[in-house]
């Protein structure tokens, strides 16, 4: 039975903004390791919302683990990227290696039960049949996202100026997306569908870190792409009430 609701739906729209706004940032300011390492995180985020999409629309419970474990290779690889462009921007010298080094382990067990399992199908989405790894790699999630996250924080409690904000904003979208992973994760141990969409979690994320490019210059991309971002926010705020309808 096919799912196509309002999870899909929000699904669809994080990761056309997620996957816009990484290769927008990439394209306009590419030479700095901080932009880089954003617009890296913000496609690994888009490929990972695909999830609820993509289990809507394959019926088929061991085609769409397929493709699960094909997501989630974005998914094992988004606690470290992160982790690093938070520290960076944090100008905050700790190594991350040691995250890239379990994500690869999660890599090597990915396509086996002791990572996921399989699918579970809920009422109105789909989630994951958890392996032993699959709660490791929430525990990392939790860890490597929370700790630059909580960095940032303290950075824009000490700030002043417009770096105050930058940090300000950066450390409310990303805080907005994590727990928007959280609530992904949610329906691995409740077994019932999520609260809501996590997926509109991320696309206002995405809305906080754009408008944090054009009122304060984050990520130092030049002001005269504003109209670009502005473009981006004005078709979000026209199509979110549409997909609500269905």
């Amino acid at each position: 039975k096919e799912m196509i609701n309002i999870y899909a739906i929000s699904s669809l729209l994080a990761v056309s903004t997620c996957l816009f706004l990484g290769v927008f940032v990439y394209t306009k300011a590419r030479n700095k390791l901080e932009n880089r390492l954003f617009s890296l995180t913000s496609i690994l985020i888009g490929i990972w919302c695909s999830f609820p999409l993509l289990t809507s629309i394959i019926a088929d419970n061991t085609r769409a683990l397929f493709w699960v474990r094909i997501i989630y290779i974005a998914a094992v690889f988004t606690p470290s990227v992160f982790a690093q462009f938070g520290f960076t921007f944090s100008n905050y010298k700790k190594p991350v290696i040691y995250f890239y080094i379990f994500s690869c382990i999660l890599l090597v067990l990915l396509p086996t039960p002791l990572f996921i399992k399989g699918i579970t199908r809920l009422s109105l989405h789909a989630t994951l049949k958890p392996g032993p790894f699959l709660h490791l790699f929430i525990l990392f999630f939790g860890a490597a996202c929370g700790w630059p996250i909580y960095k940032m924080f303290e950075i824009y409690k000490n700030a002043s100026g417009q770096r105050r904000n930058q940090f300000k904003y950066v450390f409310m979208g990303f805080a907005i997306a994590f727990v928007g992973g959280l609530v992904h994760f949610s329906p691995v141990y409740t077994g019932s569908n999520e609260p809501f969409p996590h997926d509109f979690l991320l696309i206002v994320f995405m809305i906080i870190i754009s408008y944090s490019i054009i009122k304060y210059r984050t990520l130092e991309i030049d002001t005269v792409i504003h109209r670009t971002i502005l473009w981006l926010l004005t078709i979000l705020i026209l199509i979110m009430p549409v997909g609500l309808m269905h």
